[in-house]
């Protein structure tokens, strides 16, 4: 592996350093058995078209890192959120992100990232190119962790939804989260391919971690092929 390449993974799994530390003071409750976070995106759907000031507040939220909001109402927040007006928008810059991350403009990638986030306040991969910039620029913690939060919230929402195996898998938007998942919540690093079963993605791991033991992981990916094909018949 060329060195850059080793050294980008190092400084990517510095990063799940700080998502490990909220996750074990998260272990409490991630010890709940079957007990998923239900979703259907009919529901979800409706409940945008109905009441969308209702659901922007609770977008709003999730942002601003409310305690007293429940794992449902997180999970409700990322999933409304991609029915947003400037979902689509927000996705679309994702590539520029690592685009400035790759060539080290972390002052403009942190610029960027935020740019993302007024759009999509709940987009992981702005928020965890912004947690890449702030410890590229060194700087305060507590900037720091305001991003590693609010990712692992979501995360741990996203967690909550399955245990990503064939029969409950976990339930995503964008195909970008699914990797955020692996990496900063379950230490996965490593693949051996990506395939399609019915309507699932499945990813077969080269190596498992203390978090996660199975050779397979499946995500319900329902969602990811609607926007995709919005996007397409555009």
């Amino acid at each position: 592996m060329p060195k850059d390449e080793i050294k980008k993974k190092h400084n990517m799994k510095k990063l799940s350093i700080l998502i490990f530390i909220v996750l074990y003071s998260l272990s409490a409750m991630a010890q709940q058995g079957k007990s998923f976070v239900h979703v259907d995106f009919k529901t979800i759907k409706e409940e945008v078209n109905s009441h969308p000031e209702d659901i922007a507040t609770l977008i709003e939220s999730v942002a601003k890192l409310d305690t007293t909001l429940s794992v449902e109402k997180i999970a409700m927040a990322y999933f409304c959120s991609s029915y947003s007006q400037n979902y689509l928008k927000a996705s679309n810059m994702e590539r520029a992100l690592y685009d400035l991350r790759n060539k080290k403009d972390y002052e403009n990638l942190l610029l960027k990232s935020n740019e993302v986030l007024r759009m999509n306040p709940l987009n992981c991969t702005a928020l965890s190119t912004a947690m890449y910039a702030c410890i590229a620029l060194k700087k305060a913690d507590n900037e720091k962790d305001y991003y590693t939060k609010r990712l692992s919230n979501i995360l741990y929402a996203i967690s909550r939804t399955g245990d990503g195996s064939k029969e409950y898998p976990f339930y995503v938007t964008s195909v970008p989260d699914e990797y955020l998942l692996m990496q900063y919540w379950f230490n996965l690093w490593e693949y051996k391919q990506q395939s399609l079963f019915k309507n699932c993605d499945k990813i077969d791991l080269k190596k498992t971690s203390e978090l996660y033991s199975n050779k397979e992981i499946y995500f319900e990916i329902t969602r990811v092929l609607e926007i995709e094909n919005a996007m397409f018949s555009k």
